[in-house]
């Protein structure tokens, strides 16, 4: 069995314990079985429960990202396209809300530093993010071109205010005691049509682009 065959077999067993167990239930034991690997095997691609955590976390969300990309409408505006993009997202983590916030939590732990080992589930989940960002910035600086958004911003700064957006809504919204995916998104409709509609009417506000 291959390193690559390994991964993706210890991910989805992971995947399903900590479904069927919870975060607090699942152990590497248990994981390890599932996936039909050694205990030891286990740590040579995630260093505790976290990582593993995070490993399928991002592994879930790569996949979420490449199939918005590949059905998205380039003649939508730009909030209807962010929405599309972070659409499956929310759809994601309703189906197991626990862990969502487990997982959200466990995200905003993680120090804020290259990790040292590019292989780990940490370096991964970072690449993953980088290259969704890039395309998203390569998508409003097509809008840019078209003369649909205004030129004169960075697009990756407008990819970035768009992600800080859904990040911070999908914390509060999951908050909330039954998070509803549809109100979720209205919400994240709202701030992000906000967010790029602007509402400095007075003060020193203009935009550097650095």
């Amino acid at each position: 069995m291959g390193r690559l065959e390994k991964q993706r077999r210890i991910a989805e067993a992971a995947e399903a314990v900590f479904h069927e167990k919870g975060y607090d239930g699942a152990t590497v034991r248990l994981i390890a079985a599932r996936a039909g690997v050694a205990t030891g095997t286990i740590f040579q691609f995630a260093p505790d429960k976290r990582s593993l955590l995070l490993l399928i976390f991002g592994r879930t969300l790569e996949l979420l990202a490449e199939r918005a990309f590949a059905t998205l409408d380039r003649r939508a505006s730009l909030v209807d396209q962010f929405l599309h993009i972070f659409r499956k997202r929310y759809g994601f983590f309703h189906d197991d809300i626990d862990l969502a916030r487990r997982v959200v939590g466990e995200l905003a732990a993680f120090p804020r530093v290259e990790p040292k080992d590019p292989g780990s589930p940490f370096a991964q989940y970072l690449a993953s993010r980088a290259a969704t960002r890039a395309k998203i910035a390569t998508i409003v600086a097509e809008l840019q071109r078209a003369g649909r958004v205004d030129h004169a911003i960075d697009p990756q700064d407008i990819t970035d205010m768009a992600v800080a957006i859904l990040t911070t809504e999908i914390r509060e919204w999951l908050t909330a005691p039954r998070p509803s995916v549809a109100v979720g998104l209205k919400r994240l409709r709202k701030m992000l049509a906000l967010a790029l509609s602007g509402v400095a009417r007075e003060g020193n506000y203009r935009y550097e682009r650095t």
